[in-house]
């Protein structure tokens, strides 16, 4: 719960790299900061054998991007004189002015959340522990791969603010069909890659225990991911 909480206060200093066109290095540090999440948890789980040290590595981890995260922004951006002099009435005004993107970015973020946890709940009440496991892998997966394909739009998102501002609708248009279809390339490679190589190296590296990847789960979630990436992007532009 603790290293959770660290993780979600993390989000301000996310927010600042984005506002200051820092995504590109903020979404690298946050997918570079699961891949070492991962290899940790997997390595003490493999080593040990004991979910104590697992839980306390992962938590570990877990806390160390937030400390990440807040040396990451203050090395990479500087506020401007005026804010940092008025930084209460700025930091007013800027709610005032943002909060309509603000409540509809929320809401998709909580709908993409609650589909995830709340299915992932339901399915681990409802399945056999075998069944569960497998379905919680695919999970854990399927967000590790959200991260890596909301990279390519989420980078383009400050030139799209700036087309909109400008009134240029047909470059923002064009800018995000173009990111659109980069991000669809990269879901379906990376689909494509796990569904090829996820069983062959839980077989090889998990054991004879460990739960494989249902490959009818997988391909209904492969589209079900689409679909979730094409409406993402689409309420993400509507918004900016």
């Amino acid at each position: 719960v603790v290293s959770s909480g660290f993780r979600a206060y993390s989000g301000r200093y996310q927010a600042v790299l984005y506002g200051f066109e820092r995504i590109t290095e903020s979404r690298l540090a946050e997918a570079g900061s699961w891949v070492f999440c991962i290899c940790a948890t997997m390595a003490v789980a493999w080593l040990s054998r004991n979910l104590m040290y697992t839980t306390i590595v992962y938590a570990f981890t877990t806390t160390t991007y937030a400390i990440a995260m807040y040396f990451l922004q203050r090395a990479l951006v500087t506020p401007p004189a005026h804010i940092e002099a008025h930084d209460g009435e700025y930091g007013r005004t800027i709610r005032k002015e943002t909060f309509a993107s603000i409540w509809q970015s929320s809401l998709g973020v909580f709908l993409y959340l609650a589909v995830f946890q709340g299915t992932a709940l339901e399915f681990s009440r409802h399945l056999d522990s075998e069944k569960a496991t497998a379905f919680l892998l695919i999970v854990n997966l399927t967000r590790y791969v959200m991260q890596f394909v909301q990279v390519p739009f989420m980078v383009a998102i400050p030139a799209l603010a700036l087309y909109r501002s400008q009134g240029d609708l047909a470059a923002q248009q064009r800018i995000a069909s173009e990111q659109m279809r980069i991000s669809f390339i990269l879901l379906a490679a990376m689909e494509i890659a796990i569904a090829l190589f996820a069983n062959p190296l839980i077989a090889r590296f998990g054991g004879h225990s460990t739960a494989l990847l249902d490959m009818e789960q997988w391909r209904l979630v492969c589209i079900a991911m689409f679909f979730e990436r094409h409406g993402g992007m689409h309420l993400q532009l509507y918004s900016t």
